[in-house]
């Protein structure tokens, strides 16, 4: 499989999984303006908790990612999501103490399912943060100027 094939199954894997426990899925997030710095998810349940996902499909995809860490300041917890090859990787061990280091949690695919293997830390994030997330996710769902792209006509008899 491409690195694209891997990334867009793991996507779905974590959309379902998150669905599953009640939480709204925002892939491909915008934290900062114009898209600069986007995570690879945002879910948010009703309690406006939001967690971060990041997907990594290959050791290369982490080792070349360095603006992560700034991503978990706008998030109640983070996780990094794997393949089952990184996971079975002879590195693993030295990312996954890196990760814990900074409190960030990593899902697996596992048998077709996305397991835990290490639980994030919950961080409490500043009320403007939270609102600003919420009025960019009620945007990205709402129609709007980005998403209508003509203006049409409309007759009622």
């Amino acid at each position: 499989m491409s690195r694209k094939e891997i990334t867009a199954a793991l996507l779905s894997a974590v959309t379902m999984y998150w669905a599953k426990k009640t939480f709204s899925v925002h892939p491909e997030f915008g934290i900062e303006r114009w898209g600069r710095k986007r995570l690879d998810a945002v879910c948010m349940d009703f309690k406006c908790n939001f967690v971060g996902i990041e997907i990594k499909s290959c050791i290369a995809d982490y080792r070349t990612d360095k603006k992560w860490r700034d991503y978990v300041k706008h998030v109640n917890s983070m996780y990094f999501v794997f393949p089952p090859s990184v996971i079975e990787s002879r590195l693993f061990p030295e990312i996954k103490a890196e990760i814990k280091a900074e409190g960030v949690g990593i899902l697996c695919l596992t048998d077709g399912k996305i397991r835990v293997l290490q639980n994030a830390k919950k961080r409490e994030i500043p009320e403007h943060e939270k609102h600003t997330m919420l009025v960019k996710m009620a945007w990205r769902t709402g129609d709007n100027r980005r998403t209508v792209k003509r203006t049409r006509r409309v007759y009622v008899k």
